[in-house]
């Protein structure tokens, strides 16, 4: 059988992206940040948190935690970087409500716990908890999806080098 109508087998570099934390998956264009909808910060997908557990949604390292602890960027085996926000205009909270559980350089795996939220507060205090999860260096990268409709550890969007 060879799987006629199914999503393509994972059979070169590419990467897998999974959702970083439960909630509703959304495209890029339904993010209500015109930089983000508009894809300016490069290809993805968000998800709208039911938790503040969020986890890597890839293996690789550590290669940036931004100031206020509400980006982080990894770095993937085939040189993608994914972005990881939590929530939209968070920066703004300077780390209030948001704690880092890695460094730089830490190696992470696909569903290890990477920042703590506290959507309460985020809620309070943001315009939305709707969070990003962004191919920084999208140019390099071919981005197919995002899978809307996957669940738990599935690929929401596979990047491969150009």
């Amino acid at each position: 059988m060879l799987g006629f109508g199914k999503k393509k087998l994972l059979i070169d570099d590419a990467v897998a992206v999974a959702s970083p934390v439960a909630g509703r998956l959304l495209a890029l264009d339904e993010v209500p940040d015109p930089v983000i909808s508009r894809g300016m910060m490069g290809p993805g997908f968000a998800v709208d948190p039911e938790s503040g557990r969020f986890c890597s949604p890839v293996d690789g390292t550590i290669v940036l935690i931004a100031k206020a602890a509400h980006a982080v960027g990894i770095r993937t085996a085939n040189g993608a970087v994914i972005m990881l926000h939590a929530g939209l205009g968070s920066v703004s909270l300077c780390g209030e409500g948001i704690r880092c559980r890695l460094a730089e350089g830490e190696r992470v795996i696909t569903g290890q716990p990477v920042l703590e939220v506290d959507l309460e507060l985020l809620r309070a205090r943001v315009p939305s908890l709707i969070s990003p999860v962004i191919v920084a260096n999208g140019d390099d990268y071919e981005v197919e999806g995002p899978f809307l409709d996957a669940v738990g550890s599935d690929p929401v969007v596979l990047v491969r080098r150009r």
